[in-house]
């Protein structure tokens, strides 16, 4: 499907050079990563990677044969003032400061522009938030085209850039996003938000402390208007009454590009994969959940220990990937129940695990068998990709829309869980 992107797959096509520049989170930088690795291995085409220097040390190791191919571009991060330094992409903040990551993304367009104006690149592929690279491309000449990271149902919740821009009287109240909108034909709860989705949204999206100069729905709908092109990662088995729906909705051409799954044989072997392996190694195959919540997801303390309950409960042996959140003032395991933390190392009944964890290497791993994610489509395309049985646990933006679509494809289970964490996040 990337074929469409790259040049329909005929083997006689002329080579690219393509620039591609995500937003600076790592949902959407691993998989704008992944597709560049495609577009250089399938297709020969030559990819300049453009992001600061910090998420580019994040990225994994190219193999020998793309390094010829790929090029990653380091463009430096602005210094600011609500930012602390070394912190360049939304996991690094809080999501109430996050706007300022928008604001500093902004500040990258000279650098940017200066790149293409001298690698005169043939297409440049970007992302939602950098509407004022359209018109950038147009003046230089180069092929633009949208990559949206998120499924095609969420883009067809989103609507066409005109709503997005001049939001119809249906999307002028928090209650209109929690119904189907009227672009849909067919009755659906994928493309709604439940009304605690929805606050929980605007509470983090409207801070009046710490705002972006451009709203995500000009991002949105700026950026949607003016690309030549829309790729999405999705394909039509997954989503086939969703990708119907865009072409009519953008007019203009919609490539579902396929899921772009992890590439297990590009990761190096590390301390931390040893460790986690030694330990699963040691249990009895697919006995064990692992539990990861994405990289933005802070739980509050109450959500914390009914999820440690839950896991307790459950009788099953499991592996927590407990995050610090940014500038937290305690760190996510003393928010564990004191007997939780001492079945866990002295029982053996599971491992919690802090910090950064190699996910698709412990998907990989026979040991487990079932996955407790947040519903990041980065997590369940992996999940998916590696026969793993998802429990769904959305927890925040668009992760609930994910969750029932999955729901409604019967590719995973909602999180029930104990009686509080339940209440704490309603309309299951």
């Amino acid at each position: 499907m990337v074929g469409g992107l790259a040049g329909g797959g005929d083997p006689g096509h002329r080579r690219l050079h393509i620039a591609m520049f995500p937003w600076l989170a790592t949902g959407h930088i691993t998989p704008f990563f992944h597709l560049a690795k495609r577009l250089s291995r399938d297709y020969g085409h030559k990819v300049s990677f453009l992001s600061t220097p910090g998420n580019l040390r994040r990225l994994t190791k190219l193999p020998p044969a793309l390094t010829s191919l790929i090029t990653t571009v380091p463009i430096p991060f602005p210094e600011t003032v609500h930012i602390p330094p070394h912190a360049e992409s939304t996991a690094d903040l809080p999501s109430i400061k996050q706007p300022l990551i928008k604001n500093a993304y902004d500040c990258l367009r000279p650098a940017v522009q200066s790149f293409l104006k001298s690698a005169k690149p043939d297409w440049i592929i970007y992302d939602f938030a950098s509407p004022w690279l359209p018109p950038l491309a147009v003046e230089l000449g180069i092929h633009h085209a949208f990559f949206c990271v998120f499924n095609a149902a969420i883009l067809v919740f989103m609507g066409s850039p005109e709503s997005l821009l001049d939001p119809p009287p249906s999307r002028r109240t928090l209650e209109g996003y929690t119904v189907a909108p009227e672009w849909v034909p067919f009755e659906s709860d994928v493309v709604a938000f439940r009304p605690y989705e929805m606050k929980n949204f605007a509470k983090y999206h409207k801070s009046a402390e710490y705002t972006s100069d451009t709203s995500d729905a000009e991002r949105w709908g700026i950026t949607l208007r003016d690309c030549e092109v829309i790729a999405v990662r999705t394909c039509p088995g997954l989503e086939e009454e969703w990708c119907g729906l865009l072409q009519g909705l953008h007019r203009k051409p919609v490539f579902p590009i396929g899921l772009l799954p992890p590439e297990l044989e590009e990761e190096e072997d590390d301390e931390k994969w040893e460790y986690i392996k030694g330990w699963l190694d040691k249990q009895v195959p697919k006995s064990v959940v692992y539990v990861a919540l994405g990289t933005e997801t802070a739980l509050r303390e109450e959500e914390a220990r009914e999820l440690a309950k839950g896991l307790d409960e459950s009788g099953m042996q499991f592996l927590w990937v407990l995050r610090d959140p940014p500038e937290f003032t305690k760190k996510a395991v003393e928010m564990l129940p004191p007997e939780f933390m001492s079945k866990v190392e002295e029982e053996g009944k599971g491992l919690v695990y802090t910090g950064w964890a190699p996910q698709a290497r412990i998907l990989s791993h026979g040991a487990v068998g079932g996955f407790v994610t947040h519903c990041g489509m980065n997590s369940v395309i992996e999940g998916l990709s590696l026969g793993k049985a998802l429990i769904l646990l959305p927890m925040m933006n668009e992760q609930g829309n994910n969750a029932r679509l999955l729901v409604s494809k019967k590719l995973g289970k909602r999180w029930r869980g104990t009686s509080r964490m339940v209440r704490s996040r309603p309309g299951r």
